[in-house]
């Protein structure tokens, strides 16, 4: 009996662990670059006056970055993982 499945191709989604939901800073407050990684986290995670645009990633697992560093220098991105089984991870 002939094996009638199509090989996945380009285009089919992949099984491995990816961040598909990312969010891009919508707008650049002045002197956001300049801190240092402890203090951006701080205040990207207490100012709520900050929005954020939704982006997915594409099929293969790519950021539209494009789109974004198009109207400013420095983007500021972040994703949501999605974790089910308890443990260590890597990135």
């Amino acid at each position: 009996m002939p094996d009638n499945r199509a090989a996945p191709g380009p285009f089919a989604v992949t099984h491995r662990a990816l961040a598909r939901r990312w969010q891009f800073l919508d707008t650049m407050p002045p002197g956001l670059a300049a801190l240092d990684a402890v203090a951006l986290g701080q205040l990207l995670h207490d100012d709520s006056t900050l929005t954020c645009k939704p982006k997915y990633a594409k099929v293969s697992g790519d950021v539209p970055l494009q789109e974004a560093a198009a109207s400013q220098r420095v983007v500021v991105t972040r994703c949501q993982l999605d974790v089910f089984t308890p443990g260590e991870f890597t990135f």
